[in-house]
Order: C-alpha cells, then structure tokens, then sequence
C-alpha cells in the first residue's frame, strides 16, 4: 500500500506527496490535465489520483524499482493550468518544488517531471520558464493549440525554440489523431522545432490487442516522440483486463487519452528502452535495472491518506 499525504500551501498549489524514504534521490512532478480539476472546490486531487493513475503510478513498484525510489509530488490545479502565467502559477510550482528538494536532501539535478493534455502545457510552461530545473520530461498530449481559447497563452515558436537550449530530454506521446488537442499543432509542433536540423530515426512496434506505435527520436536519444495508431473510428486500444480473470481484452478509450501508455510505461525506443527508464537514465546515478519495455496493465493501487474523499468521476481530459 503507498500512502499519500496531502500537503495544503497557503497561497500556493496543494499537492499530494509520497514519501520514498530517505534514500530516495529523485523527484517526479506530475501535473494533471483539466478533467482531473479542483472537484467541488476541495483543494484536493485524491479522487482523480485513484480515477485516473496519474499520480499513483509514479509511486508503484515497477517505478520505484526503475527510478531508484523517488519521491512523487502531484499537484492541484487552483482552477487550471491554463490560468499558469496569469495566476503566477510557475513561479509557485518551482517555489514548491525547490522547497521539497531542501527538505528532502535529493539531488537538485535529478527532478523528473509529467503531464497529460492542460498539464502537457503547464509542463511545457515549467520548461520554458525553468530551462535547468528537469532532467527529463514525459509530455503527453501537450494542449498547445488551446490555450489562447482558455484563458493561457499558445507557446510561440521562439518560445518552444528556448527548449532546445535547456537541459531537459522530452519524450512526446500523443495519439496518431486527437481530437481534443490537434497532433500537428501540439506533439508533432514542438517535436519538429527541437528537431529542427537533426537527424530523426523512426522505428514502429506491433502490440498485441492494443494501439501499435511509432516512436521518432534523435541520434543522442533527447528528443523522442511516440505516436500510437488510431481505429477507423478514431480511438486509441488498450488491453484490459476488466473481469479480474487474467484475460486481457481490446477496449477502446478516447483518442486523447494516450497518457494511459505513458503511466503504463508502455512506449519504447528504436533499441527497446522504456519510457520511465529512459528517463532514470537521465538522471545521476539511475537505477540500473535493465530495459523494462511493454508491461501487461496491473490493478490500480490503494491510496491512503488522512482525511481524504474517494469520489470517482467520469475523465474529461482537455
């Protein structure tokens, strides 16, 4: 069982924290998409940390194992992610996040950090505004496109160009079409820009029941997208395993909701490495666990945390 506290900041961003321990050396930041928003104006994410694994799954063995025990910070948006420049929301975050690191003791150069759809583009934010703060970067159907209609500001390409100056490796995943956040204009958009002049390989994996997928990469291995195949109907596949009977069966998910892999560290690379250890190789010291590529879907873990609400609500992640 993982337990989770929840950590209320005056004046700042809520989040909820997992303590790995003291030999711990690493942080991942998790920012959720807009579906997973402040339910009922309760200042507290629990009920879509266990809807939807975006947090839960930093905390899990597998990603423990991979990472060398890290810690987990997941934040609340205050009202969205959107609202980041508006609200001085990145400069609240990195106060927050800077804060855990003195606490804590880790290593400032190993802070990992991800975010699905509204929280692909605060992620994208944080990026810009901290350049040195990520090791790496999981990014996965960033909101680029909309965040003019909703209240933030679409990155320019001069902006997305500054990335390229910063330290942080990404790895995009999004969906071959996505009809929430355009593919071009999100993924593809800023994978092109920090690709631009580079030498780019592809390599594409069958998988069985679920979405089979295409993975771009650079020559050093920064810059990596992960495009997966949608159906004639426009879905993304998972493999499920909902009768609890060890049988996994194909069911068909939005096509946004391609955050799914990553929190099942399911894209690989051309040479079979895994998205989580891709990652932990970015980091000083990582873990040398091997090359952990598609994992068959486990049961969600059981999140305890004092005073906490359970209230599942149907995703509508934008």
């Amino acid at each position: 069982t993982k337990v989770f506290e929840s950590v209320i900041v005056e004046d700042g961003i809520n989040y909820q924290f997992y303590d790995a321990g003291k030999d711990a050396n690493a942080l991942v930041v998790w920012f959720h998409g807009n579906g997973e928003g402040d339910y009922r104006s309760s200042g507290n994410n629990v009920a879509q940390m266990l809807a939807n694994r975006g947090t839960v799954a930093w905390a899990s063995d597998e990603a423990q194992e991979i990472f060398g025990k890290a810690h987990v910070m997941s934040f609340q948006a205050p009202d969205t992610w959107y609202y980041a420049q508006k609200d001085g929301l990145l400069a609240k975050a990195y106060e927050e996040i800077m804060a855990v690191v003195k606490e804590t003791g880790i290593d400032p150069e190993n802070i990992l950090v991800s975010g699905c759809s509204a929280g692909g583009y605060m992620t994208t934010r944080m990026i810009i505004a901290y350049p040195e703060l990520f090791a790496a970067a999981m990014i996965n159907c960033p909101a680029l496109d909309v965040a003019d209609a909703r209240g933030g500001e679409t990155p320019t390409d001069e902006e997305l160009k500054k990335i390229r100056d910063s330290r942080t490796a990404i790895w995009l995943v999004q969906g071959e079409t996505d009809a929430t956040v355009n593919t071009e204009a999100c993924s593809k958009r800023l994978f092109n820009i920090l690709t631009e002049g580079q030498e780019v390989t592809e390599s594409t994996k069958a998988v069985e029941i679920a979405s089979d997928y295409t993975t771009y990469q650079t020559k050093d291995g920064k810059y990596l997208m992960t495009l997966y195949e949608t159906t004639e109907d426009n879905k993304l596949m998972f493999a499920e395993d909902y009768n609890v009977d060890g049988e996994l069966e194909q069911v068909l998910y939005s096509n946004h909701w391609s955050w799914i892999y990553t929190l099942r560290n399911n894209p690989t690379n051309e040479a079979g490495v895994s998205i989580w250890q891709w990652a932990a190789n970015q980091l000083n010291e990582p873990a040398k666990t091997g090359d952990l590529t598609v994992i068959a879907p486990y049961a969600m873990l059981a999140v305890l945390t004092a005073g906490a609400f359970v209230a599942l609500r149907k995703k509508d992640e934008e």
